[in-house]
């Protein structure tokens, strides 16, 4: 199959025009984070079928819904009606960590992973400059005795499944650093309502400090601390069997075949 990277055209399907004749027909996997409702009914004719993935926290409108042949929300909380927009989670949508695009590894990973410690710090686009770094730096003030990972260049799983906890951003890495067995402190920049029931589903596994506008490196850095000595705040859960990708390729396959 082919790729392209639709990030950052907007609305004009212009740029795509080459890639989609050379590449007419089948399915199209799309990441719903980027991109918009106008974008999707301009792409559209050119697919045969299209799957679109939202991430935890982006509603999903009524043109997502209407355009695609499945929706796969990234989420593990218990999906309402009202985030869907009023759309029924079934055929066409699939929700939950079954449908988790996990690395399937992670089970093995989290196995061989020997005793944790230490922290593991991300937090990703949108957020200001410098904020990762002040967290880590006030972390080392607080737990001079805990090694903080800031930086890393290859896979992050095995480092993620070695540390204690994960200190950073809420999105797909705090799905994956439950999936190796680690516990979270995260902050959001928005999406709340998302973010806190996927902290509400995981009980003790995944701590919401709060939101950007509300909560600096400090305030990040003292939760975190706190349950990086707190036995309680890192209670263990079920883990997930991480084969959504699995799940997903066999739609995949389906469909190319009929």
């Amino acid at each position: 199959g082919a790729t392209v990277d639709i990030r950052g055209y907007g609305t004009d399907p212009e740029p795509l025009d080459r890639f989609l004749r050379d590449n007419p027909g089948g399915t199209l996997v799309l990441d719903r984070s980027f991109n918009s409702d106008p974008l999707l009914e301009a792409i559209r004719p050119y697919v045969d079928k299209m799957m679109i993935v939202v991430g935890v926290g982006y509603f999903i409108t009524h043109t997502t819904e209407w355009i695609s042949d499945l929706i796969l929300y990234q989420n593990c909380h218990r999906v309402t009606v009202k985030e869907l927009h009023n759309i029924v989670p079934g055929a066409s949508v699939w929700a939950g960590p079954d449908y988790l695009l996990l690395n399937p590894l992670s089970p093995v990973i989290r196995a061989r992973a020997g005793k944790k410690h230490g922290i593991f710090i991300y937090f990703g686009a949108g957020w200001p400059r410098g904020y990762g770094g002040a967290v880590a730096n006030e972390l080392s003030r607080l737990l001079p005795e805990a090694s903080v990972i800031q930086n890393w260049h290859k896979d992050p799983l095995p480092l993620l499944a070695k540390s204690r906890l994960f200190v950073g951003s809420m999105g797909m890495i705090v799905h994956e650093a439950v999936a190796v067995g680690t516990s979270v402190v995260c902050a959001s920049i928005d999406h709340e309502h998302a973010v806190d029931a996927t902290a509400h589903e995981l009980k003790y596994k995944v701590q919401h400090v709060g939101q950007l506008k509300d909560v600096g490196p400090e305030i990040v850095a003292a939760a975190a601390a706190k349950a990086y000595k707190a036995p309680a705040l890192l209670s263990p859960i079920n883990a997930w069997d991480c084969m959504g990708i699995y799940r997903v390729a066999r739609w995949l396959l389906d469909e190319e075949r009929k």
